[in-house]
C-alpha cells in the first residue's frame, strides 16, 4: 500500500486483521498490516472491528456498512443522516450507533 493519510484504523485483539479509513476508500488488512485490499471506495468517518477481527463496521456521512466475514465482504445496513459514534461489542454480537447531539 502507498503512503495515505488516513482518518481512523481498528484492529482485532491480537493485530492480525486491521480496517482502515483512508484517502476516500475503506482498506482491510488480514495479515498484521504486511498487505492491504481496497474494499470499498468511499470516504468514511470511521470504522470499528470485533475483537477477533471477523466482524467490522464503518460510516460514511451517508450510511453504514458491515461485514460479517473478515472484512472480505461489505453491505449496505442502512442509510443515515448524521453519524457521531459507532461501537462494536468485542464477540461482534452487537453493533450500536449514535446518530444525533443530544442535548
Amino acid at each position: 500500500m502507498r503512503r495515505r493519510t488516513y482518518s481512523t484504523a481498528s484492529k482485532d485483539s491480537n493485530g492480525q486483521y486491521i480496517v482502515l479509513c483512508a484517502s476516500g476508500a475503506l482498506y482491510v488488512s488480514s495479515d498484521w498490516g504486511a498487505t492491504w485490499v481496497q474494499r470499498l471506495s468511499i470516504s468514511f468517518t470511521k470504522a470499528v472491528i470485533s475483537q477477533n477481527g471477523q466482524y467490522m463496521a464503518a460510516y460514511s456521512s451517508s450510511a453504514l456498512y458491515v461485514s460479517t466475514d473478515y472484512g472480505v465482504t461489505w453491505s449496505q445496513l442502512f442509510s443515515l443522516s448524521t453519524v457521531k459514534f459507532v461501537g462494536i461489542t468485542a464477540d461482534g454480537s452487537n453493533l450500536e450507533g449514535i446518530y444525533r447531539d443530544w442535548e
